[in-house]
């Protein structure tokens, strides 16, 4: 295990150095192609020139040294994290730039022309160019994951990670200028297949490395810190930072042996560096426990008749993407048969009295956490249609100032509890008097005169919000 002054989360067998690189001046990201351990020192950021370095280094992790095997130029800026896959034997970088205003873009180099021997340029002349949107953000940082042809790209330091899938032969991807390229080979286009985001930035990326199925990053400026991250199928990135505040180096070319199975670290800086094998480090990140910072439902207001059932749905918000269960509950029902289920499925009884019902959603993460939706259950009644001499459809023609007996029936009212909420004409001056209610309505309607020549509505609105009218032409 770590010494405990340190505050990894890694186990391992040691925190010392394994080995130390010679000659390491500002060099940037690395890893592991072909049985080799690449340190890539950066060139220009307008890709012009040639002048900067890979270093290739070979390790012995029993002897805990590395060899430099040979030098090569390249002119792909700083070059800050690269991956190689082992099985297609495709190179895959970003232009991670020092500069957050140069466009971002990506590269894939066919096995064929991957210089494992040092004899030849890594330029552009053998890499196939991908072209990045401006708006996707800056320093682009692309390695391959484990899944054939999907690679991840990190763009404004690690803020946002999209997995990508570069395209070829005749395939057309959404980005990029498409070349045409037969067989396997790479045309210049790309899909994204997947976004995550972050809120703010860890650090600095210095590189990057896929091991065993998380995004490790190695971290700039500050303590020896790298970044573990799990990309969710719900979007969401699950990450942990681990630092070693006892250790000042930089912890910036992360990388990972698949052969021997070993997971390191160098600093660029100083050239020292650290491994550990499979048996001696683990990622054991534990989140924070979420935090509910609210409960809403939807609907928030509704209407639900007795003898009804109404679906209610609920969002639980907070950090660290709590659990969306709940508890639901209904209060301020008079019947034991108003019910709601574990789903949020409301039941009005049949013969609830009360008018007014409560629903609660209360997180099952945090109990002090609830939202409410206000039920209202209108008055039982069901329209019957209008009586004569009113008529049912049509235009009922009458004379203005004289008295209209307006009648209708409602259905399954109950005394005491009345399904009209109002009936009434759209214009002023008419005056009502009621002859008759409870399921036989009877509205006596005085009409003034000076309604002659115009059309009037009559409306009569229930308990439960529904409308119901009769059109009048005044002669």
């Amino acid at each position: 295990m770590l010494d405990p002054r340190d505050d990894y989360k890694v186990n391992a067998s040691t925190i010392t150095p394994q080995f130390t690189i010679p000659g390491m001046h500002d060099e940037q990201g690395g890893n592991v192609v072909d049985g080799k351990l690449w340190i890539g020192a950066a060139g220009d950021d307008s890709h012009t020139v040639a002048n900067g370095h890979v270093y290739v280094y070979d390790i012995d992790y029993a002897a805990k040294t590395a060899t430099l095997v040979h030098t090569f130029t390249h002119n792909f800026g700083h070059l800050n994290s690269f991956s190689y896959d082992e099985a297609s034997g495709d190179l895959i970088f970003g232009n991670g730039s020092s500069s957050y205003t140069q466009a971002p873009a990506f590269y894939v180099v066919k096995a064929s022309n991957i210089d494992l021997d040092g004899t030849n340029t890594l330029d552009g002349v053998h890499a196939t160019a991908f072209d990045v949107p401006d708006d996707f953000g800056a320093k682009c940082n692309v390695i391959w994951t484990d899944q054939p042809g999907v690679a991840v790209m990190l763009t404004d330091d690690g803020t946002t990670v999209r997995t990508i899938k570069p395209a070829t032969g005749i395939e057309h991807g959404r980005y990029g200028v498409y070349a045409p390229a037969a067989g396997g080979e790479y045309n210049g286009t790309w899909d994204v297949l997947a976004t995550y985001h972050i809120n703010s930035a860890y650090d600095v990326v210095q590189s990057a490395a896929w091991v065993r199925g998380h995004l490790v990053i190695g971290l700039g400026h500050g303590p020896m810190s790298i970044a573990v991250i799990d990309l969710q199928d719900d979007g969401h990135m699950d990450y942990e930072v681990y630092r070693n505040s006892a250790q000042s180096q930089y912890f910036e070319a992360v990388f990972y042996d698949p052969d021997n199975r070993y997971f390191g670290g160098v600093n660029a800086h100083t050239g020292v560096g650290y491994f550990w094998d499979d048996t001696n480090f683990s990622f054991t990140a534990t989140p924070p426990a979420p935090v509910v910072t609210g409960v809403s439902v939807t609907p928030s207001v509704v209407t639900v008749s007795r003898g009804e059932k109404r679906s209610f749905t609920a969002t639980v918000t907070g950090d660290g993407h709590p659990a969306q269960s709940v508890t639901w509950s209904v209060s301020g029902n008079a019947s034991t048969g108003t019910t709601i289920d574990g789903e949020g499925l409301l039941t009005v009884a049949s013969d609830e009295k009360a008018r007014t019902l409560t629903v609660t959603a209360t997180s099952t993460a945090d109990a002090s956490r609830a939202a409410t939706a206000t039920v209202t259950v209108p008055a039982p009644g069901t329209f019957g249609g209008f009586r004569p001499p009113v008529k049912a459809d049509g235009v009922t023609v009458v004379n203005a100032g004289r008295t209209i007996p307006i009648k209708w029936t409602i259905g399954g009212e109950m005394d005491g509890e009345p399904a009209v909420a109002s009936a009434t004409f759209d214009a002023p001056g008419a005056e009502y008097h009621w002859i008759s209610t409870l399921g036989s309505y009877h509205l006596n309607v005085d009409t003034p005169r000076s309604w002659a020549g115009s059309r009037r509505t009559f409306t009569v609105t229930l308990a439960d919000g529904s409308v119901h009218r009769a059109e009048f032409e005044m002669k």
